[in-house]
């Protein structure tokens, strides 16, 4: 009869080491699941934080650009606002800031522009209708005509208006001499006025000028609207039966454009003057943030220049970035 002893003492002894591989497997494989556990959630946060700034980077360039071409982007986001929800199909939710200044201003830029000059309807149609008793070139009694513009903090603005029409019309009793009044001011961009001036001519054989100067004050960046209106005629002399009535429809012709600056014609004039440099730039300072389920993820913040700016936007245009900033939350 054989034994068979020494087999099963064999078979115990590779059961053994199965559960000694086993045990130790259990202890190497549960760190490793766990460190590969880890770094899925790692690579996963760090790979929605990336699309989070490949969003507010791609935000930013979009805001470059318009500020590039000349947009007043301060008075655009305020109005329709740059942020988006799910900002081009990212799943991310961008936000967008913008002051128009820096929290510490820099210098004016090296140079200057000068005054820029500007025509404000003697020539340019002020609706779409093209009304010519709304130009200023021959504005209608009782007519306002507005002329929309851009203006940042600390700008200056000079507005001079002249009307070189003479008042004379004759009548069976003569002749009759009457001088046209006229009124200009300028609304702030919440509509109240500031700046204004009126003028009734004191003699019919010189223009009627009417003329301020003003300086936006910090924190006024915005769209302001200069306004000019015609008042009507007053008679003057002789015919002293005789008003004015059945002529007030008489518009008021003014002087043309010119960019001299001369007070015999019309025209406004803006820039900032700084130590007798005459600038027309603007600051900026924007902010994009990426977010995801309303948790913030990763914001850029940009300090900009815009020369010459967007007070005369139809001029080539530059854009300086001063600082760049980019914070993960």
């Amino acid at each position: 009869m054989f034994k068979i002893t020494g087999l099963k003492a064999k078979k115990g002894q590779v059961f053994i080491l199965v559960l000694m591989v086993m045990a130790i497997g259990l202890i190497v494989i549960s760190p490793l699941l766990d460190y590969l556990s880890s770094s899925y959630r790692t690579y996963t946060k760090d790979l929605i934080k990336t699309n989070a700034y490949y969003a507010a980077d791609a935000m930013m360039e979009y805001i470059i650009h318009d500020i590039q071409r000349g947009v007043n982007v301060y008075e655009l986001n305020a109005s329709t606002s740059y942020s988006q929800d799910d900002y081009l199909d990212s799943g991310m939710d961008v936000t967008v800031t913008i002051n128009d200044s820096m929290p510490q201003p820099l210098a004016p830029p090296e140079g200057g522009s000068g005054w820029t000059y500007l025509d404000p309807g003697i020539l340019i149609c002020p609706e779409a209708s093209c009304d010519s008793t709304l130009l200023l070139s021959s504005l209608g009694y009782g007519k306002t005509h507005d002329f929309p513009l851009y203006l940042v903090e600390e700008a200056d603005i000079e507005v001079n208006w002249t009307m070189d029409d003479e008042g004379r019309w004759f009548l069976f009793c003569g002749t009759c001499s009457y001088y046209l009044g006229a009124s200009m001011w300028m609304n702030y961009p919440n509509g109240s006025k500031i700046a204004e001036t009126e003028v009734s001519g004191s003699s019919t054989n010189a223009p009627l000028t009417l003329n301020f100067d003003w300086t936006v004050p910090e924190g006024g960046t915005g769209d302001y609207t200069v306004q000019f209106k015609n008042t009507g005629c007053h008679r003057q002399s002789q015919c002293s039966w005789f008003s004015c009535d059945g002529n007030e429809n008489r518009p008021s012709y003014s002087a043309s454009v010119s960019g001299t600056g001369d007070t015999s014609y019309t025209w406004v004039k803006i820039g900032m003057e700084k130590d007798g440099v005459v600038y027309t730039y603007q600051d900026y300072s924007v902010t994009a943030t990426a977010s995801k389920n309303g948790e913030d993820l990763v914001s850029i913040t940009a300090y900009i220049r815009h020369s010459p700016g967007s007070m005369v936007y139809w001029l080539e245009q530059t854009v300086e970035i001063a600082g760049w900033q980019v914070t993960y939350h």
